[in-house]
């Protein structure tokens, strides 16, 4: 099968058709590539495979879900699996949406009642306006028979305790892995695994509206989706039109007080695709909108106020869009994916507490997740991540046991890897549910002791009853002495022996020993070992004290640590720049470089941070700032915005130009007159570069606006050579072009306005004038129309009119009522003379800017017109 884009290998994935023209791929997970995050489509007319960018908040890892395409509005609805997200793998009771012909996702949470409880390797069918799910699992050991119901067109779920009571006939087994089809109102099921493989084929009726299920009117309104109406249970929409009161059911909030029960950013800005169907107008516009930066978020609504409704002393930002939303920056689930941008790093030295609240580990402690590297210049203490070292080993590539156990993992979510005894692979937790089903992975090791090694290997007791088939033949006395053979409960097996006379054989639990005598303990060097009759026993020692969340033994400071740690009993290890014995003495540093002592204070081993000077109280050439105080010191790249490497004092540069010769502007001959960076006040960019102007670089040149930080040309299809500096709209449109209105009001919604500019026709002319393309003026039956390129005004009987010049251009289009008529032009030249070109097509001819021109554009034939 040709193939445009590379098909990676996947399991656990939904292939699901749409309309009959395409089949869409979504999930999937293999060790080699990790979750899939990409969205592919097999085109079943070009039979190509094509994949392309996704908005909204795509589901960052999923597999193991069920999916299921609805043809009114033209979108597949995604349910369960095995998720990642944020900083979480497990099973997931989340529905999503993919509005097809946008490609945008989005997070449903129901518009009434509750979420189901997770579920995956179920199936899912859809009949009529309902997607019905069926069994599955919520955890390794617990099967479902159970039955969902979801409805489309009200975003609502009925959950098996209100419709289990309708059921009728056979029940369903309990089962995983079965398959589903719809046919002729009926749902069809087959096969399964509940234990066994199941070999069966059940059908399933429901009624078109499934809240007929509900038989009472106390189960109906409890469902808070379906309403009693005229003897029967109904669906919002069913009895509205009915005239029982209430409105149509909404797949959306309807009121603040709806925006508020959402509790996190994605599921307060989703768009449910009924809401994205023309013509559903004002009805289906956003009702809520997120404030974010306090520690935790809060949903209201969209006209409401942040700081009154989510007071939290703090500044706040609105979000409008999904794409938006935190949870969507650094999305990833393993740390290929993470790194690929630049902008995210992969740690364990970091943990999410709230919305924007990150708590940073003196060590890698956490599981493996995406962060923006953004937080390494906040932190006040090293960070290991990748970058800048290289990511971690995945779990797949560790060959044999021990350096399975010993690793850290490498997937999100986790910080372990589990060896498979009977596959003999190590694998990610991640891989666990798609891959030991049934227990086709055997027994599974985690920790560093739990390597199956050969009994013989084993030294001590303990160590050798923790391996399976393995029994301990002991010599006797208190010293632990013996021999680790294989066997089982009455011995040895066959043909081994324990060799002496005398000995015990021990394979449930060990005979007596001292184990601190003998050194067979596991206290560390923190702890005092005792012997116990069964076993030992651990204590801190004197100095240290233990950590009851952690489980162990702590040093003690009596002194305490102001701006330290503790590490051994009464010894601190100062934050930088601070000495002393409790680290409560800083240094006369500006907190840039450590000290001599408490007696040198004013003594700086090395200044860092790119200052300089006996305090470490100037910035070094080409870096701009104050250090005093433990101020920053940035480089003029950074202060410059990218555009400039070089920025000086002013007066440094009013010197420079005095005398180039003696006071260079080159970078590498900077430090042989500058004598320290400028400060933000007095720093002036040099040679300011990418169409870029100003002191700092920050302005953009006639023509360019900022995009991302960079200038960029403005995009004004051709149709102008200017536009707003700030956000690349306000174009001065020519060629009877106009800008039409662009979505939403604030910064985040008019972010993309500068593609739309000039992009629409005037009153009375139509075409498409995208990438220079014309709009042409239209004209009809017996009109007056002349070759003036300015005006059409009174064309045969104004004195005064324009003649067309050299270069210029009119463009006229014609749109009959009728098909199946003649038309004919009459062209009259009373002088000169004119080029004419007749097309079928708006796109035929391109406008291509000529500044320098007395005439604002010229236009060329780009297709095949014919020339009269």
């Amino acid at each position: 099968v040709p193939q445009t884009v590379e098909l990676p290998a996947v399991a656990g994935h939904t292939l699901t058709a749409r309309r009959g023209l395409s089949l869409l791929l979504v999930g999937g997970y293999s060790p080699e590539n990790g979750f899939n995050q990409q969205l592919f489509e097999y085109q079943l007319v070009t039979g190509t495979w094509v994949s392309g960018a996704q908005s909204g908040t795509p589901p960052t890892g999923l597999y193991g879900h069920s999916a299921v395409y609805h043809e009114a509005t033209d979108s597949l609805y995604v349910f369960g699996g095995f998720r990642f997200h944020v900083e979480l793998a497990a099973p997931s009771p989340e529905l999503y949406s993919l509005h097809c012909p946008d490609r945008t996702w989005s997070l449903l949470a129901p518009s009434q009642g509750a979420k189901p409880r997770p579920r995956l390797f179920h199936a899912s069918a859809l009949l009529g306006d309902t997607m019905v799910v069926l069994g599955g699992r919520s955890d390794p050991d617990e099967f479902s028979s159970d039955i969902l119901l979801y409805q489309v067109n009200c975003n609502a779920w009925l959950l098996p305790d209100l419709t289990r009571p309708a059921s009728v006939g056979a029940p369903m087994e309990e089962s995983v892995a079965h398959a589903v089809a719809a046919v002729g109102g009926r749902l069809y099921l087959s096969g399964g695994f509940g234990g066994v493989a199941l070999g069966r084929l059940l059908a399933l009726t429901l009624p078109p509206d499934p809240c007929r299920l509900l038989p009472s009117p106390e189960a109906c309104n409890q469902s808070e989706a379906c309403t009693w109406c005229h003897g029967a249970c109904l669906s919002g929409d069913q009895a509205h039109r009915l005239g029982c009161g209430g409105p149509p059911c909404s797949p959306m909030p309807r009121s603040p007080e709806e925006c508020r029960r959402l509790r996190t950013c994605s599921e307060c800005l989703a768009r449910h695709p009924r809401t994205l169907q023309p013509g559903d107008g004002e009805a289906s516009a956003p009702r809520c909108k997120w404030c974010t930066n306090c520690p935790e978020g809060a949903c209201i609504g969209r006209n409401g106020s942040c700081t009154s409704e989510n007071d939290c002393r703090i500044n706040q930002r609105e979000v409008f869009w999904a794409g938006n939303c935190s949870e969507a920056v650094c999305g990833a689930a393993d740390c290929e994916q993470c790194t690929r941008e630049g902008k995210c790093m992969w740690t364990r030295q970091f943990k999410r507490t709230g919305e924007t609240r990150r708590i940073l580990s003196v060590q890698p402690t956490y599981d493996w997740t995406c962060f923006s590297h953004s937080l390494l210049n906040v932190s006040p203490m090293p960070v290991e991540s990748s970058p800048p070292l290289p990511c971690p080993t995945p779990c797949h590539l560790l060959p044999n046991c021990t350096s399975c156990l010993d690793s850290k993992g490498a997937d999100g979510g986790w910080q372990h890897c589990v060896w498979s005894s009977s596959l003999q692979q190590c694998l990610s937790p991640s891989y666990l549910p798609l891959r030991c089903m049934a227990g086709g992975c055997g027994r599974l090791l985690r920790g560093p002791e739990s390597c199956s090694l050969g009994c013989a290997q084993a030294t001590q007791c303990a160590l050798c009853l923790r391996r399976p088939h393995c029994g301990w033949c002991a010599w006797g006395g208190q010293d632990g002495g013996g021999r680790c053979l294989e066997g089982g409960l009455s011995g040895p097996r066959d043909g081994l022996t324990c060799g002496r006379p005398g000995a015990s054989w021990a394979f449930l639990s060990c005979p007596p020993e001292d184990e601190c005598a003998n050194g067979h303990h596991d206290c560390n060097e923190t702890q005092n070992c005792h012997d116990r009759p069964h076993g030992y026993e651990c204590s801190c020692k004197a100095g240290y004290t233990m950590d009851n969340v952690t489980g162990l033994c702590r040093p003690v400071c009596a002194q305490g640590c102001v701006n330290g740690s503790c590490v051994e009993p009464d010894h601190c290890r100062c934050h930088f720049g601070f000495v002393g014995r409790n680290c409560s003495t800083e240094c006369r540093c500006n907190r840039h470089s450590e000290c001599a002592g408490v007696g040198a204070r004013d003594h700086c081993l090395l200044c860092r941070n790119h200052t300089k000077g006996s305090h470490c109280e100037q910035c070094l050439p080409l870096f701009v700032g104050s250090a005093v105080g433990g101020g920053t010191c940035r480089p003029c790249h950074a202060f410059c915005r990218g555009n400039s490497h070089v920025c000086v004092s002013r007066k440094e540069l009013e010197m420079a130009r005095r005398e180039p010769e003696k006071y260079s502007l080159d970078p590498e001959e900077i430090d042989n007159w500058v004598t320290e960076g400028p400060s933000e006040d007095e720093a002036v960019c040099v040679n300011c570069q990418n169409n870029s102007y100003g002191d700092k670089c920050e302005s953009c040149l006639h023509g360019y606006f900022l995009l991302d930080g960079k200038c960029t040309k403005c995009q004004c299809n051709g149709h102008a050579d200017t536009c707003n500096e700030q956000d690349g709209t306000g174009c001065p449109c020519q060629n009877n072009t106009e800008t039409g209105t662009c979505q939403g009001s604030s910064p985040s919604d008019r972010r993309d306005c500068y593609k739309y500019q000039c992009a629409k026709c005037r009153e009375s002319f139509h075409g498409s004038p995208l990438g220079g393309q014309q709009c042409y003026r239209l004209i009809s039956v017996e009109q007056e129309c002349c070759l003036d390129p300015t005006s059409q005004t009174n064309c045969f009987h104004e004195p005064k009119r324009r003649a067309l010049g050299p270069g210029r251009t009119v463009l006229f289009g014609v749109q009959p009522k009728f098909t199946n008529v003649d038309i004919r032009l009459t062209l009259d030249v009373t002088f000169g003379a004119v080029d004419l070109y007749v097309s079928t097509s708006y796109d035929t001819f391109v406008v291509h800017r000529r500044p320098h021109r007395a005439y604002p554009a010229t236009s060329t034939p780009t297709a095949s017109p014919t020339p009269c």
